[in-house]
């Protein structure tokens, strides 16, 4: 497998005396014996899916993350580019194309991985960060900030940033009394 990296790599990137690889769509591939590189998940590029041999759109990448992987087939390379959501393709195909400085140990690479909520423009949040009425929770999903009187666990879930006793309140300018009523 490690020779096979090899070649595949040297073939396509490093070796500029080669003839430049054929681009074709998905439907005009028949045959697998070949070296290929696809781009696009499952769920939109056939080619990826008898590669991978899933029906799983995003081959369980999170929202914001991309990821290049190389398979092996009968000393054939073939290598997927996929992401998702598929705009986060581009992460992915941006560094495919800075492939010579490209650290190609093993057979994947995943890029934009988020330890926090990943926003529409596909931005990293950290937990607990609060947006426009929303919070990033532990679930790595936003969620709305809770009202007054509604269950909280952390502070930030709430509008007003104050969770006491498992409850949504209202900030107290005085002091709170046994039934954690402002007085």
């Amino acid at each position: 497998a490690n020779s096979l990296r090899t070649d595949f790599w040297s073939n396509y990137v490093v070796d500029q005396t080669r003839p430049m690889p054929e681009i074709k769509k998905a439907n005009e591939i028949k045959d697998l014996r070949r070296n290929i590189i696809s781009v696009g998940n499952p769920c939109a590029n056939s080619i990826t899916q008898q590669i991978t041999h899933s029906s799983d759109c995003t081959l369980g990448l999170k929202k914001g993350e991309s990821m290049i992987k190389l398979y092996d087939y009968f000393d054939y390379a073939h290598l997927v580019v996929i992401g998702n959501p598929p705009k986060a393709l581009e992460l992915a195909i941006n560094e495919l194309k800075k492939i010579n400085d490209f650290n190609h140990e093993g057979i994947e690479v995943k890029f934009g991985q988020c330890t926090g909520c990943v926003t529409d423009d596909l931005k990293c949040l950290p937990f607990e960060t609060r947006q426009n009425n929303q919070y990033c929770g532990q679930d790595e999903e936003f969620s709305l900030q809770k009202q007054n009187n509604d269950n909280c666990n952390e502070d930030y879930e709430c509008i007003n940033n104050n969770c006491v006793k498992n409850t949504c309140r209202p900030p107290c300018d005085g002091c709170l009394n046994d039934a954690n009523e402002c007085i």
